[in-house]
């Protein structure tokens, strides 16, 4: 049982809105301040926070409410000494009664949290190993060089390198304590048939990927340099107790705040189209990890904006999936566009040529999934032939039907009335 001495202390230095404001976009109103809920999808905000008493309150459909424990309790899915021993981390309070190391009370297993504060501590370790790396690696910044990304860009996102060496990560982690067998659990060591560990990312461009309190939860690597048959040109973190793709959004700490001020966000693919972006000004840039856009993915953005912006390649496995994903959008009441990319350039390419002016413009004219869907299939039919037309109906009609507004479904049969097949 905690010490309720401890639980006050913790409350007392714990302020109820920064922590809130991690997850949910607040805003002024009268004495306390309100947002949308984080706990169930709404359009209009009734979740409210009350700052003189340190409580919360959802006003709407779930009707939640409680402190800042309950608060981190329902948002992180976690146990009440969890979110004590979590809050009083941040607090820099010791608690009275820490369980003995590697135990917890009465000598049984440590629970699920201490799990992951001790992933939260190996990959902090591991995130300054390889920036330290990065400083000192010539080849590495010349390659962030070549692709445009600035220094302080670089700092920024907290970019580093993974040496090309078997196990320098792993012997360094040992070195600051750290039971290796935690370090396979995080997903940055392996572990071969003779027993000795190896580092699973090498010879890497390191992009860390952090959670929404800033703290690093898993790495994504892009190769440098050549590697042997079958190497894969990036690398990302397995699942960790920490760590769900699904879940995740690369650069969402930082691009919070722009996508709820501008009232939209944009979803690109890789890493460096984020860092690119960021750079050139466009803060609402966040990207998906190696996985389509998911419902919990939409859940997150649909907190922040009404509206979600993919720049994705046109035939990429992502825009795919979110043609076939758009009930997910609709169900979130998120109106979703397509930005009609260049053929063969994604946002990094077009910013480090210098068509900034091409990127912003094809933001603002981006179409909505539907639109974008039938404009590429007139584009790729030969509407010319009366096989053609008749095959592009065929294709279009699925497309259609997705439309739950009459209205809107008249207009693009309208759009697509020239092609009708004779």
């Amino acid at each position: 049982m905690a010490d309720r001495s401890d639980i006050d202390e913790v409350r007392r230095r714990t302020d109820l809105v920064s922590v809130v404001e991690k997850y949910v976009t607040l805003k002024r109103a009268g004495k306390g301040l309100t947002g949308l809920c984080p706990f169930h999808q709404e359009k209009t905000p009734s979740f409210h926070v009350s700052p003189e008493i340190g409580r919360w309150k959802c006003f709407g459909q779930c009707n939640e409410s409680g402190d800042v424990f309950k608060f981190v309790q329902k948002i992180e899915n976690l146990t009440f000494p969890e979110a004590l021993e979590r809050l009083a981390l941040h607090a820099g309070v010791t608690l009275t009664r820490p369980a003995p190391p590697g135990l917890g009370a009465g000598g049984a297993a440590r629970p699920a949290g201490d799990e992951r504060e001790r992933l939260y501590r190996i990959n902090a370790l591991a995130l300054r190993f390889y920036r330290g790396i990065l400083a000192k690696t010539p080849p590495a910044l010349e390659y962030l060089r070549g692709r445009g990304i600035a220094h302080a860009a670089a700092e920024a996102f907290a970019l580093g390198y993974a040496p090309d060496a078997w196990d320098m990560l792993a012997a360094h982690l040992a070195r600051q304590g750290v039971d290796l067998a935690d370090a396979e659990r995080a997903g940055l060591v392996g572990k071969s048939e003779r027993g000795s560990h190896f580092d699973k990312m090498r010879g890497r461009l390191v992009f860390p990927i952090f959670d929404v309190q800033d703290r690093p939860i898993a790495f994504g690597g892009r190769l440098l340099g050549t590697a042997g048959p079958g190497a894969p040109k990036y690398w990302n973190s397995p699942e960790t107790p920490v760590f769900s793709k699904s879940r995740t959004l690369y650069g969402l700490g930082r691009a919070r705040k722009a996508i709820a001020s501008e009232g939209r966000a944009v979803v690109v693919e890789g890493y460096t189209d984020v860092v690119a972006a960021h750079q050139a000004g466009f803060e609402n840039v966040v990207a998906t990890l190696g996985t389509a856009l998911t419902e919990e993915h939409v859940k997150i953005l649909a907190r922040l904006a009404p509206v979600v912006l993919l720049a994705f390649d046109a035939d990429s496995a992502g825009l795919k999936a979110a043609f076939r994903a758009a009930e997910i959008f609709e169900a979130q009441d998120v109106e979703v566009r397509v930005l009609g990319l260049p053929e063969g350039e994604d946002p990094d390419s077009l910013l480090h040529a210098g068509r900034r002016s091409d990127f912003e413009r094809a933001m603002d004219e981006a179409m909505p999934l539907v639109q974008y869907r039938l404009e590429r299939l007139i584009r790729k039919s030969d509407t010319g032939t009366e096989g053609g037309r008749l095959a592009l109906f065929k294709k279009a009609l699925p497309v259609l039907a997705s439309v739950p507004s009459v209205i809107e479904r008249e207009q693009y049969v309208k759009r697509l009335a020239p092609y009708h097949p004779q």
